[in-house]
């Protein structure tokens, strides 16, 4: 044993005149990883510095008295992936710093053992000791993991309170207002809201979408509430959501609401992407409301609204030229001379065809109760 320790006294050496320079090494292999690793923006300098050197502290140690990692440096690893994961750190990105500073600390190693032969041999005996200190990062990744499927599981279960606050009308209330800040929005801010099928998704693929909606930059809450995936959103663009939701489940059609001011701007907007997405289940693809509201509001109460607007559902099957005519009408600024350009006919064959639509259906798309009633009517059909 006394042999033994003799051959690792150079190690020892090294690794406490290290250690006592550790504050200045951890600065540099902080800011290291922040510059490889962009997230760790997200992560305030100090405390970065701090949890490195903590780190560093144990490794350094641990080399010098020959030891793999004891039972609570492991779980000091462990706290520390939880941590990062309550500051919403992908865990993708904390492995890569967990890398970045064992290459870094063991360049340090390699560059102190230069000049120096029985040193340099002794380090060949130190790699395995050294892995199993690069093992710690699995440490923390399994706790990130454990952390984040808890926090899912409470941000959904909040979520579906929140939800139900705005749909059943208790927007303003002091408990909406509880929940929404427990969801990290801000009750007076802008909210947006998308929403997909709620039966499109298989479970994995569910979680995927939580996994990846947690990281994003903004507030972004989901869950499903019966047929509908509802998720709000706060300080991101939907199309962020949308390119999210599209990579897990590729042209899976989508409603998009309004963004509006408050709670009570959040429950309408909810409503928004409700309607929008009923147009786009029956046409595909992604629907804002901006742009379809006509169509998403009347939409909903289309049983309602059948025999004002249905009429015969064949006229505009079997006459698609005169279907085309009246849409062209709409979109040329109700110019029969503009649309007939539009349509490359000639300015009377458009007249001949608005007044055969008149004809067949009833509706004058010269007036305004006709036109809109005919642009709904071929809507609601198509």
């Amino acid at each position: 044993m006394a042999g033994e320790q003799q051959d690792w006294s150079e190690v020892a050496a090294l690794s406490r005149s290290i250690e006592a320079e550790l504050p200045q090494v951890a600065a540099k292999i902080a800011e290291h990883i922040r510059a490889e690793v962009p997230r760790y923006a997200q992560i305030p300098p100090e405390n970065h510095v701090l949890g490195v050197l903590e780190q560093l502290r144990d490794m350094a140690q641990g080399l010098a008295t020959r030891q793999a990692p004891s039972g609570e440096q492991i779980e000091r690893a462990r706290a520390l992936g939880r941590t990062r994961a309550e500051e919403g750190l992908a865990v993708e990105a904390m492995i890569s710093a967990y890398h970045i500073g064992y290459r870094d600390f063991w360049e340090l190693l390699l560059a102190r053992a230069q000049n120096n032969p029985k040193l340099s041999t002794q380090l060949v005996e130190v790699v395995s000791l050294f892995w199993t200190w690069i093992r710690l990062s699995s440490a923390a990744a399994d706790a990130h993991a454990e952390a984040i499927r808890s926090l899912q599981a409470t941000q959904i279960n909040l979520t579906h309170r929140f939800l139900g606050a705005l749909h059943s009308g208790d927007a303003g209330s002091d408990e909406a207002i509880r929940l929404a800040r427990a969801l990290g929005f801000d009750p007076d801010h802008l909210f947006q809201a998308v929403c997909a099928p709620g039966g499109a998704w298989a479970e994995d693929q569910l979680d995927d979408l939580q996994r990846s909606l947690q990281f994003a930059r903004g507030t972004i809450r989901a869950a499903t509430r019966g047929p509908v995936t509802v998720i709000l959103c706060q300080d991101v663009t939907p199309d962020v959501v949308v390119s999210t939701v599209h990579r897990i489940r590729p042209g899976l059609p989508l409603g998009i609401g309004l963004a509006r001011q408050g709670l009570g701007g959040a429950e309408a907007g909810l409503l928004d992407a409700e309607q929008a997405l009923r147009v786009a289940e029956l046409r595909g693809g992604v629907v804002r409301f901006e742009e379809d509201w006509l169509l998403a509001v009347v939409g909903t109460h289309r049983q309602r609204l059948s025999p004002l607007l249905r009429g015969d559902e064949t006229i505009g099957r079997d006459h698609p030229h005169l279907a085309d005519a009246v849409q062209a009408f709409a979109k040329n600024g109700f110019s029969a001379a503009a649309a007939a350009r539009a349509l490359t006919i000639h300015p009377n064959t458009m007249a001949y065809r608005l007044d055969r639509w008149h004809q067949l259906t009833g509706w004058d798309p010269h007036t305004t109760k006709g036109l809109v009633s005919s642009l709904l009517h071929l809507a609601l059909t198509e």
